[in-house]
């Protein structure tokens, strides 16, 4: 839907970017907020190197598989012929080629007919035969072995996801406990300041809208000087296009998985960054913004930035019905497990071609950048 109401969105474009700006430097985080953020990012890690073996497995069995089929086809082609050559050669010497060769042999007519055209071809087809019925065994056993791996990994995955669902959870009180401390210090440092002007106001000295007295620093009842609070934080643009903000809107970890295996023999093209489920989903720059469904991706979006880049967000839980052009921050979804992400924890995939679509690079340095 392109045509959203300008006040909803204007709404959702500021918020966006107080969360960005309320995003905490490394030094300001209370402990138990990086303690909770250093367990979310292990066990995410722990999570991604889970999804890479399975990706490995994946290709694995599929292997078997094909090998298996391949086994059973050759082996299908090779039975009529080794069933009559068995009769034959049971015919003529009495051998227990049943027990040998699993054959039924309950033919005798036929099998006398036939035992005069046992050739070195046979012989040959016979041996080809149980060769290939040990490899059919083999590729068998080790198919299921990788199997029994696989459902190993995927309830070490379940395990994986619920725990870091819990400290998600848990990163996001502490979070808000932050937010809410930063609230609270700012409204007071604003109560102070009032006062403070209110005070020098009453005292018959002017003040400026700088905070200063008479073209001077406003000091304190000591003379020390009282430095103005910092101007907000605003990220610096990355290619040039404007400022580049944090795609995902709330407690959230990720860890470098770029080229990682995935089922299908693929590699992964993208950062997961892992949130709980409806957390909103920005645009990272200004540009044009289409939502697709369905595929792998479930639920996604593309977006043709302003910068130049081409930005890429798959397996939303919803969108915020929004999309054409969009400025920078503006809620485009909420985080989710739609498409092929059941069961690997709600995050959002995130890609970012340079220069335009089909030129992938790793956004791990970026998102580690402004997330």
């Amino acid at each position: 839907m392109r045509g959203a109401a300008s006040g909803p969105l204007a709404l959702t474009v500021v918020l966006a970017l107080l969360l960005v700006a309320a995003q905490p430097a490394a030094a300001e985080q209370t402990p138990g907020l990086t303690e909770a953020r250093r367990r979310a990012t292990e066990t995410t890690r722990q999570l991604a190197r889970i999804e890479a073996e399975l990706g490995e497995l994946d290709a694995q069995v599929n292997r078997l598989e094909s090998e298996r089929a391949d086994a059973e086809s050759r082996l299908e082609g090779l039975r009529d012929r080794v069933r009559h050559v068995a009769v034959a050669r049971y015919t003529s010497s009495g051998s227990d080629v049943e027990l040998l060769l699993g054959v039924d042999i309950n033919e005798q007519e036929r099998a006398r007919a036939l035992a005069r055209f046992v050739t070195q071809s046979d012989a040959d087809a016979i041996d080809e035969y149980r060769a290939t019925k040990a490899r059919l065994e083999r590729a068998a056993a080790e198919l299921a072995a990788r199997q029994h791996d696989q459902q190993a990994k995927l309830q070490a995955m379940q395990r994986q996801r619920e725990k870091l669902d819990r400290e998600l959870a848990e990163l996001e009180r502490q979070e808000a406990q932050r937010i809410d401390a930063e609230r609270r210090a700012a409204e007071e440092a604003a109560r102070r300041a009032t006062a403070d002007r209110a005070s020098r106001s009453g005292a018959g000295q002017p003040t400026t809208a700088g905070g200063t007295r008479g073209g001077t620093p406003a000091t304190s009842g000591t003379g020390s000087t009282r430095p103005a609070p910092p101007p907000p934080t605003v990220a610096p643009p990355v290619t040039g296009g404007g400022p580049w903000i944090c795609p995902v809107q709330g407690a959230r970890t990720f860890v470098d998985s770029w080229g990682a295996p995935r089922p299908g023999g693929r590699a992964h093209q993208g950062v997961d960054i892992m949130a709980p489920r409806g957390t909103p989903v920005v645009t990272p720059v200004s540009g044009v913004v289409q939502l697709k469904t369905g595929g792998i991706g479930g639920l996604t979006f593309r977006l043709q930035g302003d910068d130049g880049n081409w930005y890429y967000g798959a397996h939303l839980d919803s969108y915020a019905g929004v999309d054409g052009r969009l400025p920078a921050g503006t809620v485009v979804g909420y985080v989710g497990d739609t498409g092929d992400a059941r069961g690997t924890g709600t995050h959002l995939h995130f890609e970012i071609h340079i220069g335009g679509y089909g030129r992938p690079v790793n956004p791990y340095p970026t998102v580690a950048r402004y997330c």
